[in-house]
């Protein structure tokens, strides 16, 4: 079992559609400070790590992800410069976006929320992956988090 987690690259219908969605009058708002690390999963990364699982013979539950964490101010900023989205990144502290997002969920019964507790809880907070045991098993070596082409995407 393959455990991926913020898959991006060519055919992404979901990570880098919201990010770039979530841009308002040149401005990129998330959550936290900027210095969470996140774990991202290129589709590269992704297929290569399932072409490995398929030859492999080691039973087993692997955390995918790229080479490293990045810093998800990092990230972002990356995206937009690599799509030409001439936005800032502001952070937002998770104490402001917990409330704001209860009331978004609430009124959301009528109009589906941009920001929910689930987005909060997920921006705000470090999510990386221990990739060791793909590594060790696997024979995994991913590439670093990188979003040149993304122009294209």
């Amino acid at each position: 079992m393959l455990r991926p987690h913020a898959v991006y690259g060519p055919g992404d219908t979901t990570l880098l559609p919201r990010v770039l969605g979530a841009v308002r009058r040149g401005r990129l708002l998330a959550v936290g400070d900027g210095t969470q690390r996140v774990s991202l999963t290129s589709v590269a990364a992704l297929a290569t790590a399932c072409l490995l699982a398929a030859r492999s013979e080691v039973p087993g539950v692997f955390n995918i992800a790229d080479a490293e964490p990045v810093l998800l101010a990092d990230a972002l900023s990356a995206v937009l410069a690599e799509r030409g989205v001439p936005a800032r990144v502001r952070f937002v502290p998770l104490a402001v976006a917990w409330p704001l997002a209860c009331a978004a969920e609430a009124v959301g019964r009528w109009r589906p929320p941009r920001l929910t507790r689930y987005a909060v809880t997920h921006l705000a907070r470090e999510r990386t992956l221990d990739i060791t045991a793909a590594r060790t098993a696997l024979g995994y070596r991913p590439a670093a988090t990188s979003f040149a082409g993304a122009a294209r995407w």
